[in-house]
């Protein structure tokens, strides 16, 4: 739902509100939808190419995508600990592939703009 004079006046409007599907701009939302569709594209690269499947329950490495907007970067990272949102792969020779997808899919949204 973007920012709209008639927003509030019924239920849907509000349910929308409330669970944070709501934005001001027609940006904003384009934005949002971006990074969305990103991110489960991210998921289902990691269900469909990792080794194995990750088990909290030992001590392993989880390797992680992170981006810095302003800086420009990508970082792989290990990790050992479970964030709420991270999509985990099993191996560095797997997240080769996703971080020059992101790279591509991020140029193109900069050149859209």
């Amino acid at each position: 739902l973007i920012n709209l004079v008639r927003e509030k006046k019924i239920p849907f409007d509000k349910e929308t509100i409330d669970f944070g599907n709501y934005f001001k701009t027609q940006e904003e939302a384009k934005r949002k939808r971006f990074e969305i569709r990103l991110h489960r594209q991210l998921e289902l690269f990691a269900l469909e190419n990792n080794d194995t499947e990750i088990d909290w329950n030992i001590h392993s490495e989880k390797y992680v995508i992170n981006y810095s907007e302003k800086m420009g970067l990508f970082t792989v990272e290990v990790y050992d600990l479970k964030d709420f949102g991270q999509v985990y792969f099993t191996s560095k020779e797997i997240i080769t592939k996703p971080v020059k997808i992101i790279g591509v899919a991020i140029e193109i949204r900069r050149k859209l703009k």
